[in-house]
């Protein structure tokens, strides 16, 4: 029996090697199936500039983001109407 434990271990690969190849294949039917196709092109496009790599063109910065102006909501009142009720006092 200790004899025959390679032969049965080649064999549990080989049966796992085609159970993961044939999940493979259906994960990606499935996904070409239920994905959109812009996605589909988007996510392809993605995975071609990843391959690509680096070039030798400089990357531009990437500017600051700055915080946006503080906005008066619509429904506070203005300084108008406030100075009126102070000052009716």
């Amino acid at each position: 029996m200790l004899n025959d434990l390679p032969a049965y271990g080649e064999r549990i690969n080989a049966l796992v090697d085609g159970a993961t190849g044939r999940m493979d294949n259906m994960e990606k039917s499935m996904y070409r199936t239920l994905m959109p196709k812009r996605f589909q092109e988007e996510q392809q496009a993605e995975k071609e500039a990843a391959a690509r790599g680096t070039t030798n063109k400089k990357k531009t910065p990437v500017p600051a983001s700055v915080p946006p102006r503080f906005r008066r909501c619509a429904c506070a009142p203005s300084r108008r109407l406030w100075s009126a009720i102070c000052t009716s006092t």
